[in-house]
């Protein structure tokens, strides 16, 4: 296992894009960070010693649907210039899905994706994305 993963990477989960992510969320004080996929928020909290707001929001990601008020606190999520999100890149999500559904709520309520930075592990694979959300048009 160990040689396997010193040429080819641990895989998703404690990748050594772990600690790199709190570094690319730069200064997040006044911030709360929602990470939208399983495997995001344990490696986040201990590489930031748990020093800021982070939560995960997964579930609502993972549901067929969502009740009216599960879409008011994700569309209110991301209205807030104050919150910022972590995913998984493209293809590399735990849960699939999430972030297809999360694109598609976003563009249901009129919001844009703002990318602020992708992180990739040692082997240049894009394994997190860090953005927020605009309104579009």
């Amino acid at each position: 296992y160990l040689a396997r993963a010193s040429q080819g990477g641990s895989g998703l989960l404690w990748t050594d894009a772990s600690w790199k992510l709190k570094q690319a969320l730069g200064n997040t004080d006044g911030q709360t960070v929602l990470t939208t996929d399983w495997g995001i928020l344990g490696p986040l909290v201990v590489t930031s010693k748990a020093r800021f707001a982070v939560y995960g929001i997964s579930d609502l990601l993972t549901a067929d649907s969502l009740s009216a008020t599960q879409e008011t606190l994700l569309a209110d999520a991301m209205a807030a210039p104050s919150n910022i999100f972590v995913a998984h890149a493209d293809g590399s999500e735990v849960f699939a899905g999430v972030n297809v559904r999360l694109q598609a709520f976003a563009q249901k309520h009129r919001f844009r994706k703002a990318l602020v930075r992708s992180v990739s592990d040692r082997h240049g694979r894009p394994i997190f994305e860090v953005f927020r959300f605009t309104r579009s048009g």
